[in-house]
């Protein structure tokens, strides 16, 4: 699979506005609308789960976004954040994960107030032991005019998300230089695309159990259990 240019550009999104939430869920009070959706649950970074959720709303595309999350425990988490296209599509998906708390089995309670009255308050269990294997050994390499990234199918995704990141000194990941969506189980970028300088770099790779291009497929398949995984490539230079 080839992308043009248009299609590997950089995206503004950071780590608290990303769709890549995994939620383990089946809803025990109020029925998601036409409108709003949400789930609650967990994410599995190379076999280390951590909480995550997800809101979205069908008829938003700019503005402030309030989220409450309620935990078993009961701990209650706010967050505030401006409306972001996700995976370079209008998805009018937005969410974040909370990777620091260790998910818990029981009730959780999600509520989100959007731009223009559209709201969410919805209950679910979550069950931690449900989740994405990470795709399997995903690999980043060079040629003298691509950067091609692979890896191995994991049952259950809908759609996978990848992105190339530049490192630090360090090791660190510190820049995001392309993020796709993608149905394919490689990716190949035109270097001309991403005037990428000379440094190491690492692939990550995300799989998703649902896929936000769609906002009426996405909320259908939020009424039910939403996966997501992800791992990181090798380091390599170019």
């Amino acid at each position: 699979m080839r992308f043009a240019a248009a299609q590997a550009r950089r995206s503004p999104l950071t780590r608290a506005a990303l769709l890549l939430l995994a939620a383990c869920s089946s809803p025990t009070g109020s029925d998601l609308s036409d409108f709003a959706s949400g789930s609650v649950g967990t994410w599995n970074d190379g076999g280390k789960l951590g909480l995550a959720f997800m809101v979205a709303a069908s008829s938003v595309t700019r503005g402030t976004v309030r989220a409450i999350l309620t935990t078993p425990d009961p701990q209650v988490l706010q967050r505030s954040f401006e409306v972001n296209t996700l995976f370079g599509v209008r998805s009018r998906a937005y969410g974040w994960w909370v990777d620091s708390l260790s998910p818990r089995a029981g009730i959780y309670r999600l509520e989100a107030y959007f731009p223009g009255g559209a709201s969410l308050n919805r209950e679910m269990t979550v069950d931690p032991a449900s989740r994405l294997t990470p795709p399997g050994s995903p690999s980043l390499s060079f040629t003298s005019s691509q950067a091609i990234i692979r890896w191995q199918q994991v049952a259950g995704a809908a759609v996978y998300y990848v992105e190339l990141w530049r490192l630090g000194e360090q090791g660190e990941p510190v820049e995001r230089r392309f993020d796709l969506l993608t149905d394919s189980l490689e990716v190949r970028v035109d270097l001309s695309a991403l005037s990428l300088p000379a440094g190491t770099y690492r692939a990550r790779v995300y799989a998703s159990s649902a896929d936000p291009r769609n906002f009426a497929e996405l909320r259908d398949q939020l009424r039910n259990q939403f996966n997501v995984s992800s791992l990181w490539s090798a380091p390599q230079s170019r």
